[in-house]
């Protein structure tokens, strides 16, 4: 076994374990090695690294199977820099000097950290005994596996491990857990058409609204409240963003790349929404799914939010265009 395999073995066995105690600790090598690894990639810039009062993440905080003098100056391109001089992220490929190794392990069952995180959530929602903090944690670890192994999104197009997710999208749950959810949510979704119709399938844009109108109970602090919905509002501008220019009525032959996936993830994934909309008015591609325009999406949000809060929406995304022109086609 390799140094990354023996160290991945360690951090699957500690998040696995029933000692919420030793979950924890995993979570911290996990983000400790994500933080080693970035710094590996990028070691002409300085990182200032918080240190964590754990025991087990200091025994094995040691990992570095990649030696800085493997790095070159090329494993950036000029063109993930922006002309402002913002470093923009691109995802590691298998080649990557830094991240193929640990790119090839997330490919695998036995190594894939993403696959233990759905056991541990699932634990959570039946115990109902799991610290607020290691569920934090817990979401946090999972985006940057998102992040850096997007193909471990596909696990997502399954119907139990989605509802999973979903089922903690209730205004009854932990604030600081819905704060971290709602973020891990957009790292399921991004450019994952079949995750999003198996999110739509499952009712989740509805849950996402009702967090957005519920009036929380006197014992739940305001602001932290707010901090919720200002969450929920940054996730309805993500989820309006189109996933095709093609107008209403489209031809439903038009050809699409599927994802691919290095990861079996069954033939659960189909994810044909359970809302209203005329299926028939998005189009719909060779890989079996079908993409929506915001039109669609705006449809799908009048259902249960006030038209004036959907417009309001729309007009703001459309106005300051956080994510630019949206001219995209997932």
């Amino acid at each position: 076994m390799t140094d990354l395999e023996v160290y991945l073995s360690h951090c699957i066995s500690q998040i696995s374990s029933s000692d919420y105690t030793q979950v924890q600790d995993g979570f911290q090598l996990i983000e400790s090695l994500f933080g080693k690894l970035c710094i590996l990639a990028n070691p002409n810039k300085s990182i200032t690294q918080k240190k964590r009062p754990s025991s087990n993440v200091s025994q094995h905080s040691q990992f570095s199977s990649v030696s800085t003098s493997t790095v070159s100056s090329d494993d950036f391109s000029p063109s993930s820099v922006s002309s402002s001089g913002i470093r923009k992220w691109r995802v590691p490929s298998l080649k990557d000097t830094v991240f193929g190794e640990y790119i090839s392990l997330q490919n695998r069952f036995d190594y894939n950290i993403v696959n233990t995180i759905l056991l541990v959530l699932l634990r959570a929602q039946h115990t109902r005994d799991h610290p607020t903090d290691t569920m934090t944690s817990c979401l946090k670890v999972l985006q940057g596996c998102l992040l850096l192994h997007p193909k471990s999104r596909d696990l997502f197009q399954r119907e139990l491990n989605m509802t999973i997710l979903i089922d903690f999208l209730k205004p009854s749950a932990p604030v600081q857990l819905l704060a971290n959810l709602i973020p891990a949510l957009v790292s399921v979704l991004v450019r994952n058409v079949g995750n999003l119709r198996m999110f739509e399938k499952l009712e989740g844009p509805k849950r996402m609204c009702l967090l957005l109108t519920h009036k929380p109970k006197q014992n739940v602090n305001p602001q932290s409240w707010k901090e919720v919905q200002v969450k929920v509002l940054e996730f309805l501008f993500f989820y309006l963003i189109p996933e095709t220019q093609k107008p209403q009525g489209s031809n439903s032959a038009t050809v699409a790349k599927s994802s691919g996936s290095g990861i079996d993830v069954g033939a659960s994934g189909s994810g044909s929404s359970d809302t209203n909309l005329d299926k028939s008015s998005s189009a719909v591609y060779a890989d079996g799914h079908v993409r929506r325009t915001m039109q669609d999406k705006r449809k799908i949000l009048n259902q249960y939010l006030n038209v004036d809060i959907t417009e309001g929406l729309i007009n703001e995304l459309l106005e300051s265009k956080p994510f630019g022109n949206m001219n995209t086609e997932w």
